[in-house]
């Protein structure tokens, strides 16, 4: 997901129902090659469990916040602290 790949390429579409509801395979998510939080949100939102799909407008709020939070903590130099 977000590589440039076409995910499931070249299975009909009753092939990518078979994978998503019977096998429960959701949308691959490369969380290597994704920043956080957005590998987080990804996951959590693509799940194939619609019981852990439980993204709130708190959890997305609080994953940009701390994605914020860490890249300004280190941004700035240890000698400030």
């Amino acid at each position: 997901m977000l590589s440039g790949s076409i995910p499931w390429s070249g299975l009909t579409a009753e092939e990518i129902r078979q994978e998503v509801v019977d096998n429960r395979n959701s949308l691959p998510v490369e969380a290597d090659k994704i920043e956080p939080p957005f590998d987080k949100i990804l996951q959590m939102g693509l799940s194939a469990y619609p019981g852990c799909r439980n993204l709130e407008v708190e959890n997305l709020r609080d994953f940009m916040t701390q994605a914020v939070v860490d890249r300004v903590c280190f941004s700035i130099p240890a000698v400030l602290f």
